[in-house]
């Protein structure tokens, strides 16, 4: 009976290292393909579970700086969007070739949140 448990776990570990580093890594896509996504209509897959950062920072000084994140990623042919820009929030989303951004400026807290989605199968 242990010999049929021990070679069970054994199995499962195996299978897991020949599983896990493929089925479950993270999408990336190339900005062609995020474009071509794009204008379909549909949008990359993304991980329920976002990575969230705050930085306290002026409105002002907050817009600018999403803009300017903005203008590099059209450089790069990568898609964005300006989703609200209010005089309370201004918020944007930037496809990158691994991660949905989301740039969240709120003029009460003073903050510039950022939350990153990765992308799945």
């Amino acid at each position: 009976m242990r010999r049929h448990t021990l070679a069970f776990v054994i199995n499962m570990i195996v299978a897991n290292l020949i599983f896990v580093p493929f089925g479950f890594a993270d999408k990336h896509y190339s900005a062609d393909e995020l474009n071509e996504i794009m204008e379909s209509g549909r949008i990359p897959l993304q991980d329920s579970d976002a990575t969230m950062e705050s930085e306290n920072m002026i409105f002002s000084s907050c817009k600018s700086k999403v803009d300017t994140i903005i203008g590099e990623a059209k450089e790069k042919h990568l898609p964005s969007k300006i989703v609200m820009s209010s005089d309370r929030a201004y918020i944007a989303k930037v496809w990158t070739e691994d991660a949905a951004i989301t740039y969240t400026c709120q003029a009460k807290a003073g903050k510039l949140m950022t939350s990153t989605s990765h992308y799945h199968e």
